[in-house]
């Protein structure tokens, strides 16, 4: 796992939008993510975590630095598997993930709008139309959204 550039985030927050935004937000880094998760709340944050980050290199130390240390590498459903069978995890747990491999492609306005088009004429609701086109070309909902709102009255 590359540690030439990493990014430290603290704790994953409690709530469970936050903490989707949290793990969406790691999806989409290209640095290392390095944080901190509660013993408690290891087992539902790594199950959040494996639905939206897919196939990638993950790192579970706990007690870093002391004589129970132990780390759990492998990818994040192996990872997953291995946590569901303990009964219970203790100690200071610090987490790593490998940064994305993906290389963002941008999309202009113009080819945006153009596949809205083709959607409005379908009579989707505007949300599951940038929800859609969102999820195709990895561009922000709120982004598509706007479009979708703009041109709705012209259309």
């Amino acid at each position: 796992m590359p540690t030439n550039n990493f990014t430290f985030l603290g704790f994953v927050p409690r709530v469970k939008k936050d903490k989707k935004i949290f793990f969406e937000i790691i999806n989409s880094s290209l640095a290392t993510s390095i944080f901190y998760e509660s013993p408690k709340r290891i087992k539902p944050s790594i199950n959040l975590c494996s639905e939206i980050i897919k196939n990638r290199k993950i790192s579970i130390v706990r007690e870093l630095t002391k004589k129970n240390e132990e780390i759990i590498n492998g990818d994040i459903i192996s990872v997953k598997k291995l946590l569901d069978k303990r009964e219970e995890i203790k100690g200071e747990i610090t987490i790593l993930i490998e940064p994305t491999k993906e290389t963002r492609k941008e999309y202009d306005d113009f080819f945006l709008i153009k596949k809205i088009k083709k959607e409005l004429t379908k009579n989707k609701p505007l949300s599951q139309i940038s929800a859609e086109i969102s999820d195709t070309y990895n561009v922000s909902k709120r982004r598509v959204y706007q479009l979708c709102l703009d041109l709705k009255d012209k259309f």
